[in-house]
């Protein structure tokens, strides 16, 4: 009966205190891992419980609990056939509050359980009742080894039907068609940008050679086609037929962007220059300057008088000098020569798209006032142009 009284006064003092440990099992066998636990301690009647902490993605079921509530003995008593021969007087000890610290090992059914932290109760708890201090309960530090899944790489494509196709068996067993942008099958059917190039060999039978190459707006494919040329011994026609090709220094498929005069592409292996660009193809590129910067007369206006009147004096007063020396219209080597004296690195593409601006007879010749007018518009806020530079109109000397 005496036994009886102090369980209930045990009981009614620790009722719903329990002490919270974390703790891990480095599981030893064949691809064992870490796995982490809670360990709770009931100070009412002393019994353990041990919940596994489920982590997303791992694989396992979702178990309730590794240990339900119940006493919990430093040696498992022999159960079964084990007990024959044994003595069933001997008394079984189990593990109390006083056994548990933080970096200890505790035995649950043969799986041994580090401790490795402790919550602000039972930190509390031990302080006040065993005499420990806050530097016993110092977190022991679990090195985790993070996973990094292996990167899927998609085999070579081997050259039959669109590579699309072939990813779609790679990433999926029931392969999927490719989604195609309708829109912009739409937007630019029968569009295509043409240029005339030639071909970059050391041969010198290819010199000669020119192509004509097709980059359509739709679906992002080219065409080459080789013009006809007496006597040079290749048969005119079909080069390549139309596909999408791959830009070998991006390894990307290749953009509209990336074509313009004075260019230099690789297609399969074969290198070509770009010369020139019909007049739709031009127009194309003008009315879309925000994705063809090449042809984006305002961009190209804003870089030169950027470059103009960079805090250089020198260099507006020699824009000054050239402005009285040239006369209304410049011509194509009058106006390389002034890009080079204003340090203007300019492309084949950019001028064509500046003299298509301010060239308003065609005569390969533009406006030079105008095209001064035009450029001291982006002039930067602060910066001062020479008196003797604001006059649009000067005679030729």
């Amino acid at each position: 009966m005496k036994w009886h009284l102090e369980a209930v006064k045990k009981f009614l003092a620790n009722d719903r205190k329990v002490l919270k440990f974390w703790c891990v099992w480095d599981d030893p066998t064949l691809y064992g891992e870490k796995r982490k636990y809670i360990l709770h301690y009931f100070l009412a009647d002393d019994t353990i419980e041990v919940s596994e902490i489920h982590t997303p993605n791992s694989g396992r079921d979702h178990f309730p609990q590794l240990l339900s509530r119940c006493r919990l003995p430093k040696v498992p008593p022999p159960t079964g056939a084990a007990r024959i021969g044994t003595d069933h007087s001997d008394k079984i000890e189990y593990y109390t509050h006083a056994d548990l610290r933080v970096g200890c090992y505790i035995t649950v059914y043969a799986r041994h359980f580090l401790i490795f932290k402790a919550d602000e109760f039972t930190e509390k708890f031990y302080i006040d009742v065993h005499g420990l201090t806050s530097k016993d309960f110092e977190p022991i530090e679990q090195k985790e080894e993070v996973y990094v899944p292996p990167q899927r790489t998609p085999p070579p494509h081997n050259g039959y039907g669109e590579e699309e196709d072939s990813l779609g068996s790679f990433y999926s067993l029931i392969p999927k068609p490719p989604r195609r942008n309708y829109a912009k099958l739409l937007k630019y059917d029968k569009t295509a940008l043409r240029y005339l190039c030639k071909l970059v060999s050391e041969n010198p039978e290819d010199q000669d050679r020119r192509f004509i190459i097709e980059f359509f707006l739709s679906d992002d494919t080219i065409r080459v086609y080789e013009q006809s040329m007496r006597n040079s011994g290749f048969v005119a026609g079909k080069f390549l037929d139309r596909r999408r090709c791959k830009n070998v220094e991006t390894g990307e498929w290749f953009k509209p962007e990336e074509f313009y005069m004075g260019g230099r592409l690789i297609i399969n292996g074969f290198v070509f220059d770009l010369l020139e660009a019909d007049e739709a193809t031009l127009n194309i590129m003008e009315n879309d300057a925000q994705s063809f910067k090449k042809s984006n007369i305002e961009l190209i206006l804003r870089t030169l008088a950027e470059k103009l009147w960079a805090k250089d004096s020198e260099k507006v007063q020699l824009y000054s000098e050239i402005k009285s020396k040239f006369g209304d219209v410049v011509g194509v080597e009058l106006f390389a020569e002034l890009c080079n004296q204003l340090q203007w690195e300019l492309d084949e593409h950019q001028k064509l798209t500046i003299f298509r601006k301010f060239d308003k007879d065609e005569s390969g010749r533009l406006t030079f006032p105008e095209f001064c007018i035009a450029l001291e518009k982006y002039q930067p806020a602060g910066a001062e142009v020479p008196a003797d530079a604001t006059n649009s109109k000067v005679e030729k000397e």
